[in-house]
């Protein structure tokens, strides 16, 4: 068995695709100000983030996923990871982010069981707080 080239984490991590690192940066920040910070690990692309959870044996306990990414989209993402990793990611709470205005990305991200919520961009700082001290037993519809 080949050694994975990710670093293992120890502690539950938060993970993020998203090709805009000013969102990695805010997200960090809110954790840091919230005393949350935990491991954080980002990616700009999907197939990216789709190699690392593939090859690293703790889920995320939080993933956050644009829609709008380079290559493969957010839905794919989804799907690929919903055919492939969900039986152990079961616990990961799913948050997507998107600056699109199209009624059918809300409407078919509010129809994926995966999705806890679905925060527009530009992202408010309550909601991104929100999203990121959500318990699973709590939903946020913005």
């Amino acid at each position: 068995m080949s050694k994975s080239v990710y670093e293992a984490f120890e502690e539950p991590y938060l993970l993020v695709i998203d090709d805009d690192e000013l969102i990695w940066v805010l997200i960090r920040d809110v954790l840091r100000h919230l005393g949350l910070l935990k491991g954080l690990k980002t990616f700009p692309e999907a197939e990216l983030a789709l190699d690392f959870l593939r090859q690293t044996p703790q889920a995320p306990e939080i993933m956050v996923v644009d829609l709008q990414l380079p290559g493969m989209d957010g839905f794919a993402f989804l799907e690929q990871f919903g055919k492939e990793l969900r039986p152990r990611c079961l616990d990961t709470q799913i948050h997507v982010v998107s600056g699109s205005i199209n009624p059918e990305d809300h409407q078919r991200a509010s129809a994926n069981p995966m999705i806890v919520s679905f925060v527009a961009k530009p992202l408010k700082l309550e909601h991104l707080r929100q999203m990121l001290t959500l318990r699973p037993s709590a939903s946020l519809a913005v």
